[in-house]
């Protein structure tokens, strides 16, 4: 068990912690950003895209941890930070084939000695 002060809360993620979850990242699709084992901060009343950043998605097939972006014809890009991943592109057809469950705020990584 890890306790985080309030403190760091709010500094780091703001007023809005109380919406705010944490996961784990479980690969490493989006290293070098996040690591696996990394604590997530999730806001998850950010229900849609609302910026690029990295979100908290699921697909028809999985939940995952994404680098959103927005293109000028109203695409969305599915990217990860670690290349060795293919990236996606949703069409604003497509949309509704993805949920966004929050927008990543924080992480906090542990490292092994």
């Amino acid at each position: 068990m890890v306790e985080i002060s309030e403190e760091w809360v709010r500094k780091n993620i703001g007023n809005d912690y109380k919406n705010t979850f944490i996961i784990t990242a479980t690969d490493d699709s989006m290293y070098p950003t996040f690591s696996n084992g990394d604590l997530l901060f999730v806001n998850v009343a950010i229900k849609c895209h609302r910026g690029d950043g990295v979100y908290l998605i699921a697909t028809p097939k999985s939940l995952l941890v994404k680098r959103i972006q927005a293109t000028i014809c109203g695409d969305l890009k599915i990217i990860s930070d670690n290349k060795n991943y293919a990236q996606e592109t949703i069409s604003p057809a497509k949309l509704k084939s993805i949920h966004i469950y929050g927008k990543i705020e924080a992480a906090f990584a542990f490292k092994t000695m």
